[in-house]
């Protein structure tokens, strides 16, 4: 459920709204082949380094869609570094 909607948000803050897109397929996909790995300790790195994956891309399509939002153009990560500070400073 929470790898599903990490995926889902930046797709639905892009649009602006809930989309018809409820389920990931990719949260499914990602899912299944997690509960296929034995319970061995090469798994469950895999499994947290999965995890830390998801959760980066997640940052940085959410960085992405809040950069289209507000600047009207894609995120740039050479360009915007300067910017991080201005937006610790808005938080």
């Amino acid at each position: 459920m929470a790898l599903n909607c990490l995926l889902l948000v930046p797709i639905w803050i892009g649009a602006g709204r809930l989309g018809p897109q409820w389920i990931a397929l990719e949260a499914v996909a990602v899912a299944a082949a997690l509960a296929l790995l034995p319970g061995r300790l090469w798994a469950r790195v895999a499994g947290a380094a999965l995890g830390v994956a998801v959760v980066a891309v997640t940052v940085l399509a959410l960085g992405d869609a809040t950069a289209r939002m507000s600047l009207a153009r894609p995120l740039n990560l050479y360009l915007d570094m300067r910017l991080v500070p201005s937006v610790g400073h808005l938080i």
